[in-house]
């Protein structure tokens, strides 16, 4: 406790406390040799001093010029502990990043209507098509970075389409994932503007299409 006490002292960031932290060790080494050379005095000036004596004049030290000064520097240390709780060391972690986390909570939203949690089917689509877009985009910030992505936010031309072309130009799409993906959308489409009410077949459909795809490029999401 001593050591990190005065570990603590010089750390401390007010010059202040750092000084009389200083001012105590050298206080305390100084009255630290008188004791230790008390009995040497005391017994050459009189040799027959009891070890009584001896004791009780170390203890007046300690008590009257040694404790003083440490008591205050000692209960600012215990206020500051006490008003300055440890943060415990955060570990890094290995977690997705934005798009792919998107993409995993679609994916655990559905698997809800799978579980039987919910009856409608036409929200699965839509999660679907939206864990799609999060995984093309993500495509094309690997390929090109993140200026096209904000661009085409900034244009609001942010659609499917719109990555596909990027991608297909990059012959990285592969023409029967550009033809399920644009069955996909148009799916999406008319449960979101026609109030279709998609069969579970087709709610299948869409997570098997989506998955292998994702699976493909992003396995991580699904670990």
């Amino acid at each position: 406790m001593a050591l990190g006490f005065l570990r603590w002292g010089f750390k401390h960031p007010r010059v202040l406390v750092k000084a009389y932290t200083l001012f105590f060790i050298a206080w305390t080494v100084f009255w630290v040799v008188v004791i230790v050379a008390l009995p040497f005095y005391y017994l050459s000036t009189d040799p027959s001093a009891a070890p009584s004596n001896l004791f009780s004049a170390s203890l007046i030290i300690l008590l009257i010029f040694i404790l003083p000064p440490f008591l205050p520097l000692y209960y600012y240390y215990r206020r500051s502990s006490k008003a300055l709780p440890k943060v415990p060391a955060v570990k890094e972690e290995k977690v997705l990043d934005p798009y792919l986390a998107s993409v995993r909570e679609k994916f655990t939203d559905a698997e809800s209507y799978f579980r039987g949690e919910r009856v409608q089917w036409g929200p699965v689509i839509v999660d679907m098509f939206d864990a799609v877009m999060f995984a093309l985009q993500r495509l094309v910030i690997d390929l090109k970075g993140v200026e096209p992505i904000e661009s085409l936010r900034k244009e609001k031309k942010l659609y499917l389409d719109s990555l596909v072309n990027i991608l297909s130009r990059e012959e990285v799409l592969k023409p029967e994932d550009r033809k399920e993906l644009e069955i996909l959308r148009d799916l999406r489409n008319r449960v979101v503007h026609e109030d279709y009410r998609p069969a579970r077949e087709h709610a299948v459909w869409a997570y098997n299409v989506v998955k292998r795809f994702v699976s493909e490029y992003y396995s991580e999401v699904f670990r």
